[in-house]
């Protein structure tokens, strides 16, 4: 996320970091993450990185809404 270094970083990080982690997990707990019509698996394949980062290759996926 691009919220800068240093001195003149953006000061909203405080409050966008746990918010995004909120919502990230209620997506998670209230939806099914599916592969898309067609596919039995979703692509979990890395792209390879530098300085031990690795990078997912793009892959589509379903949200299905849990039923409670």
């Amino acid at each position: 996320l691009p919220f800068g270094v240093g001195r003149r970083s953006c000061p909203g990080i405080i409050l966008a970091l746990p918010i995004l982690g909120i919502t990230l997990g209620r997506l998670v707990q209230n939806f099914e993450l599916l592969p898309p019509p067609g596919q039995s698996k979703i692509d979990t394949t890395e792209k390879g990185g530098q300085f031990g980062l690795h990078i997912l290759k793009h892959s589509t996926i379903v949200l299905k809404p849990r039923s409670f």
